[in-house]
């Protein structure tokens, strides 16, 4: 009832943008469809959170900045990042708008998600190892930093996970996925000596940093999901790496004096485990990891584990008239509280231990799919989306033996292409916006001055009203509606003779 009548997004507030797709977003939509769908005005809120936090894909790339002011439209990314965006949040938001795009069928969701993973893939290194911070402005790595810990984690899952969302008829995210999994076996799995613990490095200025984030532990369930799913000849291998990456992830627990993990374990130089930063937030990873292995194997030691994180996690956390806190250090006797109970504790780590102990059809994992919030959405086949060919601007690949034309409008009114003066860029042709006279066009920003061809314009993700291409190449417009603060670039791509 609160949620209904009293949840207003309407505030001067800056937000993290993936934070509130994948946590307030995910939260919403599946509430509507855990609820049969009855209820619509949880869609409604949904969009209205949505169309506020498009504001951060204003970016030329389309890339999203990393906050927004749900009033003001205000976007921007943080200083300690170096004004670059996070590859685990603009990597982290296609579930939600997929589904969104969904239940409301404005594609524009869909689209701003997909048009993340084209710039994604254009840019993406041969092994398919995506470092952590990409420029929004001109779609390049700005590190070469690679983990699946903080800064990385869920953009991982989510290549796997979008897939199946859409009844695995987007193979794109499966192909992506798998060369990622490939590249992660390779360059990041490691082995400890002299027991053998199998942990997933991280790299960084050209040499392997030897520590796992607790938050890496995600991995384990989804190698053990890829196998089950995916299959094929790469199935043993992903069981076994999951069931090592478990194991180590259960030993970050058990080696310490409070039965809870480290925020990080350490394997200094390659050797056996040490405890790293002590404090645990009640994170949910290694959890998620033993739901998943006790789903696929049915070995009993996969409960034990999570029952003896809960017991300790209860002992020690519990806070007297409710709620639990995370603690300072897990290998200080008696441990002390932080006084914070984080949102994960519930929407993840007590879910999933809820369904480590509960039987299969408490969730079908051939219907369901848990985004990275644990928030279940709905595995719904559905037709293969062009999006993927039709963003712009076009890679060099895709480019060659092309014109790519660029108009202005205020109107959505194509201009001519008499009207548009040629420029040019390596690999090819720009044309931008000009009268008939050869004079820039009131309001046109002419971006394509930049020789970066991926500064070519705003695109259509600078104005949320943008409706994708009609026959003719030209974005639509959603003409109901006014204010519009930017103009739309169109595009159009034709054939050279």
């Amino acid at each position: 009832d609160w949620v209904q009548h009293n949840l207003d997004f309407d505030k001067d507030s800056d937000m993290s943008a993936f934070e509130s797709t994948i946590r307030m977003l995910g939260g919403l939509l599946s509430a509507y469809e855990l609820s049969g769908e009855k209820h619509h005005w949880l869609v409604d809120k949904a969009v209205d959170l949505a169309d506020r936090l498009l504001w951060a894909y204003n970016t030329s790339t389309g890339i999203p900045h990393a906050t927004v002011n749900l009033k003001t439209k205000k976007h921007t990314n943080p200083k300690w990042a170096g004004g670059a965006s996070v590859l685990s949040e603009f990597g982290t938001v296609q579930m939600e708008l997929k589904t969104l795009s969904y239940h409301t069928g404005n594609i524009i969701y869909d689209k701003k998600a997909t048009k993340i993973m084209n710039v994604i893939r254009r840019h993406m290194p041969p092994d398919g190892m995506t470092p952590t911070y990409m420029n929004p402005t001109t779609g390049k790595w700005t590190t070469d930093h690679l983990t699946l810990g903080a800064l990385g984690d869920s953009y991982f899952e989510y290549l796997l996970k979008s897939w199946l969302l859409t009844g695995q008829v987007e193979d794109r995210y499966k192909e992506m996925f798998s060369q990622v999994a490939q590249g992660i076996i390779d360059k990041l799995i490691k082995k400890s000596h002299p027991s053998g613990q199998v942990y997933v490095a991280q790299f960084k200025r050209g040499a392997v940093i030897h520590k796992m984030d607790h938050l890496a532990c995600f991995a384990g369930g989804m190698y053990a999901l890829a196998a089950q799913t995916i299959g094929g000849p790469k199935k043993d291998e992903w069981m076994k790496l999951a069931a090592d990456i478990t194991e180590t992830c259960h030993l970050m627990y058990k080696n310490t004096k409070t039965g809870l993990s480290p925020e990080v374990a350490e394997f200094r130089m390659g050797n056996d485990m040490t405890s790293g930063p002590p404090y645990y937030i009640l994170r949910p990873e290694a959890v998620e990891a033993f739901f998943y292995m006790w789903r696929f194997t049915k070995d009993q030691k996969y409960r034990d584990w999570g029952w003896q994180m809960f017991k300790a996690a209860d002992r020690w956390c519990r806070v007297e008239g409710g709620g639990y806190s995370g603690l300072k250090n897990v290998n200080v006797m008696p441990p002390q509280k932080d006084d914070l109970m984080q949102s994960f504790w519930l929407a993840e780590t007590m879910k999933y231990l809820f369904l480590l102990f509960s039987d299969d059809d408490a969730l079908d994992l051939n219907q369901w799919v848990i985004n990275t919030e644990a928030h279940p959405l709905k595995i719904r086949r559905r037709p293969q989306t062009d999006y993927w060919e039709n963003e712009w601007p076009p890679g060099p690949e895709e480019v060659k033996g092309y014109v790519v034309d660029n108009g202005h409008s205020s109107g959505a009114v194509p201009m001519p292409l008499s009207h548009l003066e040629p420029r040019d860029v390596p690999g090819y042709t720009i044309q931008r916006d000009t009268d008939a006279a050869g004079a820039d066009l009131p309001g046109a920003n002419n971006p394509v001055r930049s020789k970066d061809p991926f500064m070519i314009a705003e695109q259509c993700n600078a104005d949320p009203n943008c409706r994708g291409f009609n026959s003719n190449g030209y974005m639509k417009m959603d003409t109901t509606k006014t204010g519009h603060e930017y103009g739309c670039h169109l595009y159009v791509k034709t054939k050279v003779d």
